[in-house]
C-alpha cells in the first residue's frame, strides 16, 4: 500500500522530466498557442490578460495542428501548466520578449538536450478494434478503385452523336436538292 501512495506522489515528476522530447514540444506549443491568443485579443500583455488566457489555453481548440492528436495535447499542456505557470506568467508579461524568447526562457528545462530546431519524426497511431489493440505498421491501405468505363461509354455517345448530325445534314441536302 505504501509503494503505491509513493508511485502516486512521484508519477508526475517522473513524467517532466528533463530532456523529454514530447514535453518539450508541448511547452513551446502551449507557448505558441498564448502568444496567439494575446495577439487575437489585442492584449498589452497586462497580468488579467495574461492569467485570463493561460486559465483557458488547455482545450482542444488550441492544439489541432501539432504532432499529438489534441486529447493528449490537452493532457500534457495540463501537466506542463501545473509545473509551469508561474513562468509563463512572468515571462508573458515582459512585452520586449520575441516569441522564440519566450519558448526558450519558459521551457528551458523541459527541453535541456533536445534540438528544438530538429524535425519530430511522427509516431503511429495506437489504434483499438473492439477494446484490442490492433497492429497497423505492416498493415497496407487498400488498392486504389480502377478507373471508371464511364469514360469510353461517353465517348462512343459523341461518335454516335458527330454520326447523327452527318447523316441529318446529307439527309438536308438531300431534301433541298429535291
Amino acid at each position: 500500500m505504501h509503494s503505491l501512495v509513493v508511485l502516486l506522489v512521484t508519477l508526475p515528476c517522473l513524467v517532466l522530466s528533463a530532456g523529454d522530447d514530447k514535453l518539450c514540444h508541448v511547452c513551446r506549443s502551449v507557448a505558441t498557442e498564448v502568444d496567439k491568443a494575446l495577439i487575437k485579443t489585442g492584449s498589452k500583455r497586462s497580468e488579467s490578460d495574461v492569467m485570463d488566457v493561460l486559465s483557458t489555453i488547455c482545450k482542444f481548440e488550441s492544439f489541432k495542428v501539432y504532432d499529438f492528436p489534441p486529447p493528449k495535447m490537452v493532457t500534457f499542456c495540463k501537466e506542463v501548466m501545473d509545473s509551469h505557470e508561474e513562468t509563463f506568467e512572468l515571462n508573458f508579461q515582459d512585452k520586449s520578449l520575441s516569441l522564440e524568447s519566450l519558448q526558450s526562457n519558459i521551457c528551458s528545462d523541459l527541453c535541456a538536450g533536445i534540438d528544438v530546431n530538429k524535425e519530430r519524426e511522427p509516431e503511429q497511431p495506437q489504434v483499438f478494434m473492439d477494446g484490442e489493440p490492433v497492429n497497423t505498421e505492416n498493415q497496407r491501405s487498400p488498392p486504389p478503385p480502377e478507373p471508371s468505363k464511364k469514360k469510353k461509354k461517353r465517348k462512343k455517345k459523341k461518335k454516335k452523336s458527330k454520326k447523327k448530325r452527318k447523316k441529318n445534314k446529307k439527309n438536308k441536302k438531300q431534301t433541298t436538292d429535291l
